[in-house]
């Protein structure tokens, strides 16, 4: 009796013909193969200068299928007429945190929700389905532009995050450098993702 191989890559355990019924189910089983960020932050905003232009950090946990975002954007890019803020100090950061879940972004018969759709359709991005973006191994990145879309400070990863200092509006974090700023948030970076 041959023993079957675990599966290694999504492609693995979604359907070989197109037109196949494919479910959510499906889908986080196959992101899950995509080696998604799970044990540190990857960064999928600025890489060259994050403290100064701004880091989009995510995790993912896969026993409830949900990625935690956390938003970071230098000061003076929010309240660039303050004087209260240096330009060139990375510990001054304005920060919005939240979750997604899977069921956020892919209905139960794995298409984007409405919300998705809406998102993918205003910034004309590629994958027209769900299993495009993990497939291309993308789904990552699409979540966090999802919830950080909105830069009015309203999306889902709209929380503001206040200072326990509580010296400025909520949202302002004040700490001596940017590694201390992610600390204070909770975030492990993944190696050179800073």
């Amino acid at each position: 009796m041959t023993e079957t191989p675990s599966p290694q890559d999504p492609v693995d355990v979604l359907p070989d013909e197109e037109g196949e019924p494919i479910s959510r189910d499906m889908l986080i089983e196959a992101y899950g193969l995509s080696s998604p960020p799970t044990d540190a932050w990857a960064n999928h905003g600025d890489q060259g200068n994050t403290a100064l232009h701004g880091g989009k950090w995510i995790i993912y946990d896969p026993e409830d299928n949900s990625w935690e975002i956390v938003h970071t954007e230098h000061v003076q890019d929010i309240f660039v007429d303050i004087d209260a803020f240096a330009y060139d100090d990375p510990g001054e950061q304005y920060i919005r945190s939240g979750s997604v879940n899977f069921n956020d972004i892919v209905t139960e018969d794995g298409k984007w929700t409405d919300e998705a759709e809406k998102y993918r359709e205003d910034l004309n991005l590629s994958h027209r389905t769900p299993v495009g973006a993990v497939v291309d191994n993308d789904l990552t990145n699409f979540v966090v532009y999802f919830a950080t879309y909105d830069n009015q400070h309203t999306g889902t990863a709209g929380q503001h995050i206040p200072d326990e200092m509580d010296l400025h509006e909520p949202g302002v974090v004040i700490r001596e450098d940017y590694d201390s700023v992610l600390k204070y948030m909770g975030v492990t970076p993944a190696d050179n993702s800073l």
